[in-house]
């Protein structure tokens, strides 16, 4: 860098750390994460994307790595107290991270609404909602306050919601989803409401009026691990009404249960992949094996093995991929039981895709794992492009026979030139005395004609 340019960047590196240092006296923290405003063009934002800058140049100076940062600049930052590291919040520095959120949204859309319908998490919404009941109740600081009214907030409580409109929220949630169980990420008011209503009903406390109400409803008044049990009953819900449990994460239907569906399938696949070699992930009781041995790894054992053993029993699918396998493989087992072996011509009209499917197998079998491999040995299939060629040929010719009886023989073969050629290559064979004794033998008791 030469002396111009390191002039300029140093008059720039310091106007930035001025703006650093009202940042701080403003908010009396510097830990906002950049990544909330990286999308946003005002002063506020380009001061964390510096600030960012300047984490990122000081790992690599104290790694003795090529860095634009110098000793004086990092004395500076950390003379006002410059965080470095911007996990481990105190609770300011949590509060000042959610105002962020709001800051930015008011930035964007010249307002302080905040819901789920436009994009937020309930627990965003829900922290809105805190700051209002705060703010009237006395407990928000002044400091806060203060902040909260430079982006105009709305203070006006939403309209608390009456036990009547809780219970309709419920009813409607069970009528789609078959549960009264609520996770608290998914709707955190109605999840709160719930789980006071059981509270007050073990105390003895809840009027009986409302019990045979909830009752109605089938409500779970022992439930236990409600926030994962909430999202496996939308799961068997979703099963009974699409006939699957491979929920697509962009799922129209129920987005937040796509999203569980895939938390899950990785959780448990990082667990019952390690381990016992072989072991398939379609193979229930292996996997339940599997999954005891790791459980205490992981999870408070019974917990773990509870999960566990629910999404067994709904044929959960840990992977989409292996599913598709797993349904293909069903089908050639299928076909080899209505038809006594495995050799699927390419156009099969029983089940559309198999005969493909099945060549797909033979070219991968240098790459396929044992336990693929296993499963295919046990039906008797062939690996070999050339044998199972011959065969599809020759079960080809059967079938050429049973449905043409009554054709001349001579003209029968010929409507299919690939299958003219076969017949004339095995007379040949035979003729030159090349042509396997098995093979014969099976011509024969079809009936062929030499």
């Amino acid at each position: 860098m030469g002396k111009q340019a390191k002039k300029f960047y140093e008059k720039k590196w310091m106007y930035r750390f001025d703006a650093m240092k009202k940042f701080f006296k403003k908010y009396n923290t510097t830990k906002v994460s950049q990544t909330v405003s990286k999308s946003y063009h005002c002063s506020i934002s380009a001061t964390l994307t510096w600030a960012q800058t300047q984490r990122k140049s000081y790992n690599h100076y104290i790694r003795n790595e090529t860095s634009l940062i110098t000793a004086p600049q990092i004395d500076l930052l950390n003379s006002i107290g410059f965080a470095w590291n911007v996990t481990n919040k105190t609770p300011h520095e949590k509060w000042i991270h959610e105002y962020f959120k709001l800051y930015w949204h008011h930035l964007k859309h010249n307002n302080t609404v905040i819901s789920e319908s436009s994009g937020y998490n309930s627990d965003f919404v829900y922290w809105v909602e805190v700051q209002k009941r705060d703010y009237m109740a006395g407990k928000l600081a002044q400091g806060q306050i203060d902040l909260m009214n430079e982006v105009n907030f709305d203070w006006t409580l939403d309209p608390v919601s009456t036990w009547e409109d809780m219970y309709e929220q419920l009813s409607e949630y069970y009528i789609r989803f078959g549960s009264t169980l609520i996770n608290t990420y998914i709707n955190r008011e109605l999840g709160m409401w719930t789980s006071e209503l059981r509270m007050l009903y073990s105390k003895g406390d809840l009027d009986p009026i409302w019990v045979a109400k909830l009752n109605d409803l089938k409500f779970d008044w022992e439930a236990v691990d409600v926030n994962w049990n909430a999202m496996f009953d939308r799961l068997v819900m979703y099963k009974t009404n699409h006939g699957t449990v491979c929920v697509p994460s962009v799922s129209p239907y129920d987005p937040p249960l796509g999203f569980w569906v895939w938390k899950n399938r990785r959780a448990y696949r990082r667990i019952l992949t390690k381990g016992k070699d072989g072991i398939s992930l379609q193979n229930q009781s292996a996997v339940f094996e599997v999954a005891q041995e790791k459980a205490s790894n992981m999870f408070p054992a019974s917990i773990h093995a509870a999960r566990l053993l629910k999404l067994l029993e709904i044929e959960f699918v840990w992977s989409p991929i292996d599913a598709q396998w797993q349904e293909m493989y069903d089908k050639l087992v299928a076909y080899k039981k209505s038809n006594g072996h495995t050799w699927v011509p390419r156009d099969c009209l029983e089940h559309p895709g198999l005969g493909i499917w099945v060549r797909t197998q033979r070219n991968r079998q240098a790459s396929m794992s044992e336990a693929r491999k296993r499963a295919l040995d046990a039906i008797g299939f062939v690996w070999c492009q050339r044998e199972a060629k011959w065969q599809e040929m020759y079960h080809k010719f059967i079938d050429m026979q049973a449905h043409n009886v009554s054709d001349n023989y001579g003209n029968m073969h010929r409507k299919d030139r690939e299958l003219n050629r076969w017949i004339i290559n095995q007379r040949q064979s035979n003729k030159k005395g090349i042509l396997r004794n098995d093979r014969f033998s099976m011509l024969e008791l079809a009936g062929f004609d030499w």
